[in-house]
Parts: structure tokens; sequence; C-alpha cells
């Protein structure tokens, strides 16, 4: 026993503590576990946006991206806990490269969105105006938050937009080059 290993530590309160696991190998299957049950939910949700497709009908288009936008926190989280569970378990860079693919396919993906949402943009700002005109025609006074709702949403869906892919394009190249890193380091020791 040259090296003793302490399993509990004396709290404040003068009790024991339960010390976390040495490593993070201990909970790389919890990790990934609610990893895929977060990425699958949060997929299923997101790709139930889409069915049927209507792809060609602008409203549909900008309605449907930014309610995809809006819900890709779930399944981002559960990306990243699969990320983080297989670097945790020390995996294989076969998985560690895949999931490096994934993170970068859902860059491109949302870019891709992201740029048909901006060119919906004009025909919904010229429908609200449209709207606007029509209620005049009628005597009546258009409803200013109305507008306003439909600027924010645009400038809300055009941030994450932006921020998911560029945060789906960092973690992607970091898993990539956290590879390659690790392959140099295994030659060289």
């Amino acid at each position: 026993m040259s090296n003793p290993k302490v399993l509990v530590r004396e709290s404040r309160r003068g009790g024991t503590v339960p010390l976390p696991p040495a490593g993070l190998s201990a909970v790389a299957p919890v990790l990934l576990a609610c990893g895929i049950v977060l990425a699958v939910a949060g997929l299923v949700d997101v790709g139930l946006f889409y069915w049927p497709l209507r792809f060609g009908d602008a409203e549909w288009e900008f309605g449907t991206i930014a309610q995809t936008l809006d819900a890709l926190p779930l399944p981002t989280l559960g990306l990243v806990l699969i990320a983080v569970g297989l670097w945790a378990r020390g995996g294989r860079p076969l998985w560690t490269r895949a999931t490096a693919v994934v993170f970068l396919l859902a860059a491109l993906l949302v870019a891709i969105l992201g740029a048909i949402f901006l060119l919906d943009v004009p025909v919904a700002l010229k429908a609200l105006a449209r709207a606007a005109a029509a209620a005049k025609e009628h005597g009546a006074v258009p409803n200013p938050l109305v507008s306003s709702g439909l600027k924010r949403g645009i400038a809300k869906a055009a941030v994450f937009a932006v921020t998911y892919v560029a945060g789906y394009a960092t973690i992607g190249v970091s898993l990539w080059r956290g590879v390659r890193r690790s392959l140099r380091a295994a030659a060289a020791g």
C-alpha cells in the first residue's frame, strides 16, 4: 500500500462526505446515456416540425426554421454530453471523429437553414406592411405589437443561427484536433 487512497473526507460539519470518482471515466456511461436520450428526444422533436415538408412556402419556412432554432438547446446538450462522455471514456478516435463530423454537419445544416430564413425575412416584412395597409384602409389601427414581435423574432433567430453555427463548428474542430493531439501524444509516449 504505497499509495493509499482517501475514500471519504471530513466535512465542515464533522460528518463524512463521499469523494467524487477519481476520474471522469467512472461517469462516462451516465454522460453517454443522458446524452443519447436528450439528443434523440430533441432531434425527434425538431424533426417533427418538418413533417410534412413544405419548402418553397415562405410562411412555413419562416415559422419552421424559427421554431427549429428555438428547440435546438435540447439536442445540442445531448450532443455535448455524448462528446464529453466519449472524451471521459478515453474513447477511440473513430467515435470522437464521428462526433466531430456530426457537429460540423450540424453547423452546415444550421447555416443553410439560416440562409433560407434570411431569404424569407423580406417576404415576412412585406406581408406585415400589407396587413398594416389593409388595416388602415378599413379604418383600423395596425397593432404595433405584431410589428415589434416579428422584428424581435427575426433578430432572435438570426442571433441563434450565428451562435449555433459558431458553437457547433468550434466544438467539431476542437474534437477533431483533440484526436490528432491524442494520437501524436500516444505515438510520442
